[in-house]
């Protein structure tokens, strides 16, 4: 059997949804558009979860690094009154 040669459609098709990718390869047609539909509302979800996600850890390191500030600051003021 000679090798399968894959296209550059299939290769987008991977990268953006591997399930979709396979079941394609296994001859289940995306016919269903329930599930179709699910299945885009499932994505939407997803990148809304993950922008959510990445918001929330920038505002975590920008509260780290006021801290950290505000210690070194604080550390500096209490040196100062030392002396």
């Amino acid at each position: 059997m000679a090798p399968r040669h894959l296209t550059a459609t299939e290769i987008a098709d991977y990268c953006y949804c591997r399930r979709a990718w396979w079941l394609n390869r296994q001859g289940v047609s995306p016919t269903a558009r329930r599930h179709l539909k699910r299945g885009s509302e499932w994505h939407e979800s997803h990148v809304r979860k993950a922008l959510r996600t990445r918001l929330l850890q920038l505002l975590g390191y920008v509260f780290l690094l006021a801290g950290v500030v505000t210690a070194a600051v604080m550390g500096v003021m209490l040196l100062l009154l030392e002396q």
